[in-house]
């Protein structure tokens, strides 16, 4: 027997598992770095009394493609769906309100966002950026302390939250 761990599978060289090691390391450290850098906030949130009791969590900043903030809003987009097209709102979205699928509360929320506001809310719900059409995924920074007091920082996926009759609830129903 020997001290060395065990092999991750039988036909793998020792090469393999030790680049396979060296990136769980390198996670580790990444994850160690990213709560160094919160442990001032988690220290002055405890502080100042907002932070009780281990095992309480926080949501940060959402996390957004690079390209993100590179997109302009088309010309001329739907204001329901934010795709770029030439009647607005656009036909999909006028059958998917007129079959009422979504209470009116929701569309009257979803009238007052911001474009921008329903842009987030489309690409986190349905992952695809109605401006550009491209795939996105957004998450949000969320970060808790542990019963040591240790703070974990994750980026779980973001929910959005869209009416089901525009043309992309539309489309992932047909």
């Amino acid at each position: 027997m020997t001290a060395d761990p065990p092999r991750r599978w039988d036909d793998d060289s020792a090469g393999e598992d030790a680049e396979v090691h060296r990136a769980r390391e390198l996670a580790r450290l990444e994850q160690w770095m990213a709560e160094q850098k919160l442990r001032p906030l988690a220290d002055a949130l405890t502080a100042a009394g907002l932070i009780r009791e281990p095992g309480e969590c926080w949501a940060g900043p959402l996390v957004l493609p690079a390209w993100w903030d590179e997109v302009g809003e088309p010309p001329g987009a739907c204001p329901w769906c934010q795709r770029p097209v030439p009647a607005a709102p656009c036909p999909e979205c006028r059958a998917g309100r007129a079959a009422g699928i979504d209470p009116p509360a929701l569309w009257d929320w979803w009238a007052a966002l911001p474009p921008a506001g329903r842009r987030l809310h489309i690409a986190a719900s349905y992952s695809t950026d109605p401006w550009s059409g491209r795939h996105c995924v957004i998450r949000i920074e969320w970060t808790d302390t542990g019963p040591d007091g240790e703070i974990r920082t994750t980026h779980p996926l973001y929910y959005g939250c869209a009416p089901a009759g525009i043309f992309w609830g539309a489309r992932r129903r047909a």
